[in-house]
Order: structure tokens, then sequence, then C-alpha cells
């Protein structure tokens, strides 16, 4: 591979990945800025997938992944 075609692939790369950082949710995102239980429980679905991939000891199938995508919208990963 010559070094014209590994510049580019590693452009083209930088990209890719900056652009799906621009598009990551925050946790404000999913609940807003002062969430309450309910709006906790409506949004859980999501809650858990940001769990996931924010803490990488919590997986899709861990026993805790509800407890701790609660947590984290109320404010416990402060």
């Amino acid at each position: 591979m010559n070094m014209k075609k590994f510049l580019l692939m590693t452009v083209a790369v930088v990209m890719i990945m900056s652009s799906l950082l621009v598009n990551a949710k925050s946790i404000e995102d999913i609940v807003g800025k002062d969430p309450d239980i309910n709006k906790v429980n409506e949004k859980l679905e999501e809650l858990q997938k940001y769990t996931v991939e924010k803490f990488s000891d919590v997986k899709s199938d861990s026993w805790f992944l509800s407890s701790v995508s609660k947590l984290t919208a109320l404010k416990g990963d402060r």
C-alpha cells in the first residue's frame, strides 16, 4: 500500500469516527436536565443503551443494567 492510499484511508476513518462522536447523545438529551423517575422509566430502553456505551464494565446482559441506568439518569454517575 502506498503512502497516498494509507493517508486517504486514515483521513476517511478519522472523519467517520468524528461524525459518530458528534452524534453521540448525552444523558440530558435522553431525559432532560432535571429528570424524574417517571421520565426515566419511560426512557429506560434508551438509557440502557447509553449506559452500556458509557461504562465498559456494564454489559447489555448485566443483571444490574436497569438499576445503573436509572442511577445514571438521576445523576448518580457524578
